[in-house]
C-alpha cells in the first residue's frame, strides 16, 4: 500500500514491545510509548525526509511501472534496506539507553 514505511512500523511494534503496557489504565506507560514512538519518528524523518514508503522510493510500487524502477533502481538494496539498518539501530540505542 506503501504508506508508513515497514521499517518504521517495524521499529513502532519493538518500541511497543519493549515500554508498552498490559494494564489498559496505566497511563504513564501509555506516555512512554507514545514519546519514544514520537522519538523514533522524529529521528527517522531527519535522516530521510518522510516516514512513506511512496515518498521514501519516489514511486508507484502498486503500478507496473513503479514495479519496474523499483527493480531496475536496485531500491531494495539501496534504500529499504538503509532503512530496516538505520531503525534497528535507533531502536536499539533507544533500549539500551533508558
Amino acid at each position: 500500500m506503501q504508506e508508513t514505511c515497514g521499517a518504521v512500523t517495524g521499529a513502532f511494534m519493538a518500541i511497543g514491545l519493549k515500554y508498552g503496557f498490559t494494564k489498559g489504565d496505566d497511563q504513564g506507560q501509555k506516555d512512554i510509548v507514545l514519546q519514544r514512538t514520537k522519538e523514533f519518528a522524529a529521528r527517522f524523518k531527519d535522516k530521510f525526509g518522510t516516514l512513506l514508503c511512496k515518498e521514501l522510493l519516489s514511486c508507484d510500487l502498486n503500478t507496473d511501472e513503479g514495479q519496474r524502477l523499483h527493480k531496475a533502481q536496485n531500491q531494495r538494496e539501496l534504500i529499504c534496506m538503509n532503512c530496516v539498518k538505520y531503525s534497528s539501530s535507533v531502536v536499539e540505542s533507544m533500549a539500551c539507553s533508558r
